[in-house]
């Protein structure tokens, strides 16, 4: 009889200590880490405990401080920001792993970089790909052969068709159809909640309404 070496949980800090900050703490513990602090650029919360972890900020220094071995997560949800912090953070020496619950329904055959996050009950199918930093909340579905960029952010019960090229940073709100048949939703483009896309987008559109219209163009 051999003897039974106990592996610890490798450890994580979450940066962003909101709300969502408990999220990803939660998905991380799902995959095994154990996070032991959280950062933050709120003065509010240097020195507090968000459930018993301790906040540390600014993100900057404290970043700056944590050794290597620590893996990294990013719990904002704007999506140019989180992008932002998962680069410097493993720019750094850190490892930014995926995180991907085990109810997450993933494809054998596709691909999820690192730094993306996929919450319980979403679907990723056949040979798609889900970029570096990119987010599926829970019942989302991203079809076979689409690709997301970096940074996306897919809401809950959001689906993205097949074949679709997705760039970076585009947001799909809650409920929100992007149809098989589009072949680009463009870089920051912004699906509001139920909108039904059935054509290509321009960067920085916002769109609303079924089918899907552009109100708005942001500023770059």
């Amino acid at each position: 009889m051999t003897d039974q070496v106990a592996v610890l949980p490798q450890e994580m800090a979450v940066i962003g200590a909101g709300s969502y900050g408990t999220v990803i703490a939660e998905l991380a513990e799902s995959c095994g880490y154990r996070v032991a602090l959280f950062l933050d650029d709120d003065l509010a919360k240097h020195g507090t405990h968000l459930d018993g972890v301790p906040v540390l900020g600014p993100i900057e220094a404290a970043l700056g401080s944590l050794p290597p071995s620590l893996a990294v997560s990013v719990a904002i949800g704007d999506n140019d920001t989180r992008l932002l912090w998962l680069k410097r953070a493993k720019n750094r020496g850190h490892q930014v792993p995926a995180l991907v619950s085990p109810q997450a329904l993933v494809s054998e055959s596709a691909t999820v970089e690192e730094g993306a996050y996929l919450h319980p009950g979403c679907h990723v199918w056949t040979q798609a790909r889900v970029g570096f930093g990119s987010i599926l909340s829970p019942q989302a579905s991203v079809a076979h052969h689409t690709v997301l960029g970096a940074g996306c952010f897919v809401s809950m019960g959001a689906n993205v068709g097949a074949s679709i090229r997705v760039g970076e940073s585009a947001f799909f709100g809650i409920g929100s159809v992007t149809s098989t048949g589009v072949q680009t939703v463009a870089g920051h483009s912004l699906i509001g909640a139920g909108a039904v896309i059935i054509r290509d987008t321009q960067p920085h559109g916002v769109y609303v309404g079924s089918p899907g219209r552009c109100i708005k163009v942001n500023s770059a």
